[in-house]
């Protein structure tokens, strides 16, 4: 359908559009089934089925040159003109994922998931920012989650194609349906969707959508209102709604993002400081289906907004292992995030949520932020001095006040500027917890706690935090991820 993009400004248009290619569809496509990668065909279908990971927003998500991963990753597809191609002829295969002229998420996202092994960290390899510890020694290989699910059931094997539809500095509004998408971002992102789901038909085999990796947010920085958060839960119930009529996917779609950081402390006036990352735990906090997956601060950056090429594969690896624990291994995730936030006297005592206890305070990867990240201002943005930052427990930070803490005060954390990591501009702090894993890369797999600015007496609702595993969480150090 050429013209889909075209139709985006009319919802009616796309949705009647969109519900034609699923009912041809439905006739001709049988259902394919789960099952590992590499498994012969049962008979149901006529080849491996398409199991689609779609990257968008800004230039995050379209990453940093030069090319880092030269060869290509194992068991990982893209349409024959590259990873930000809109269609696939109708007579070229898919190809093996390449990486061309930059270095994407999307090597490092497949790289966590085909035809490699997490490992597990048996020493404390200590990594500085940006440079790799050679003296890192690494354990044995951890078995990695089940294959992404196909429709269906019985065994069948899975080819594993990612695309990315993407535009540097361009606005949430600017990025959705429900904006009119004047730049064609999120039409080409469905052309992809259409294409790979008629390359599915060709084959005579099944298609699925199984997630949507979001990376945006900094061009919203200066001026997000409340209308941000909500217009990032509509982008994935767009998604969801629109896929659906393609690939007939059942059940929900996975709309994995990231924090971000950079840029979003600037000045003296924490109270002006960009309030995206708030809205983008909000999102993880309030939609079953929205998976905050990490914040960035942690990464090398090449300027004060971006990540180097390195810093692109690194948080791909990150959003890889998350997409991991939440369609193959079925787990409700959540990052390092404050469950509840008391006060006696002087003490601001702060219980987390920590995939991998225990907490860490850690100035070795990141210099120390200045009360490891920490921050207490009074209801009228007031600082008040930090006497001393301690663990106290493994999921938990106590704050110990010099001056007393009046009532209305507020923690933050990782949410005032810094200068101590050129030349990255904004908050970062050191707090993680324990993940022993390391990416095929040997970039360490650490959860980094989230940006946040709380007021005291704060208590998360327990449906934002609850990671619902049907299978343990496996975090390595003996335990395999």
């Amino acid at each position: 359908m050429t013209d889909l993009a075209a139709a985006l400004g009319s919802r009616t248009r796309l949705m009647n559009s969109l519900k034609s290619i699923a009912l041809t569809l439905a006739a001709a496509l049988p259902m394919a089934s789960a099952g590992a990668e590499g498994a012969t065909s049962d008979g149901e279908t006529g080849g491996p089925c398409i199991e689609h990971i779609l990257v968008t927003g800004q230039s995050l998500a379209a990453g940093q040159g030069p090319v880092l991963t030269e060869t290509p990753v194992p068991g990982a597809f893209m349409f024959p003109a590259g990873l930000f191609a809109s269609r696939i002829p109708e007579t070229s295969p898919l190809v093996p994922l390449a990486e061309s002229e930059r270095e994407s998420p999307a090597s490092g996202i497949a790289s966590m998931l085909v035809g490699h092994r997490a490992r597990v960290r048996t020493a404390a390899a200590s990594r500085s920012r940006g440079r790799r510890s050679r003296d890192a020694r690494v354990g044995r290989l951890v078995a990695p989650g089940e294959q992404a699910r196909c429709a269906g059931s019985g065994p069948s094997a899975t080819t594993r194609l990612l695309t990315i539809s993407s535009r540097g500095g361009t606005r949430l509004a600017e990025l959705d349906r429900a904006g009119g998408d004047p730049f064609g971002v999120y039409g080409k992102a469905i052309d992809q969707i259409e294409s790979a789901s008629a390359e599915a038909k060709r084959r005579g085999t099944s298609y699925a959508l199984s997630a949507v990796v979001f990376i945006q947010g900094e061009a919203d920085r200066f001026d997000a209102t409340d209308d941000y958060l909500e217009r990032l839960r509509g982008l994935q119930d767009s998604y969801e709604e629109d896929s659906r009529l393609v690939s007939r996917r059942q059940g929900t779609l996975p709309f994995i993002t990231y924090q971000t950081s950079s840029t979003a402390a600037l000045g003296d006036d924490y109270q002006s400081h960009s309030r995206v990352p708030l809205y983008q735990l909000e999102a993880q906090r309030l939609d079953d289906d929205i998976f905050l997956a990490a914040p960035t601060y942690q990464l090398p950056y090449l300027d004060s907004g971006h990540p180097t090429n390195e810093g692109s594969r690194w948080m791909g690896e990150q959003l890889g292992k998350v997409y991991d624990l939440v369609v193959n291994q079925k787990v409700r995730w959540a990052p390092v995030m404050p469950l509840r936030i008391s006060q006696v006297d002087d003490t601001v005592h702060v219980e987390f949520h920590v995939p991998c206890p225990p907490l860490v305070l850690d100035s070795e990867i990141l210099p120390d932020a200045g009360d490891y990240g920490f921050s207490l201002r009074t209801a009228d943005g007031e600082r008040i001095e930090i006497e001393s930052v301690r663990l106290a427990g493994p999921t938990a930070v106590d704050v110990v006040a010099a001056d007393p803490v009046p009532p209305g005060s507020r923690l933050l954390y990782a949410r005032e500027m810094s200068t101590a990591l050129p030349p990255f501009e904004g908050g970062f702090g050191n707090l993680r917890d324990s993940d022993a894993n390391v990416s095929p890369s040997e970039n360490p797999l650490f959860n980094f706690a989230v940006i946040f600015d709380e007021k005291i007496g704060f208590v998360a609702p327990s449906s934002s935090w609850r990671s619902t595993t049907l299978v343990p969480l496996k975090c390595g150090g003996g335990r395999s991820r």
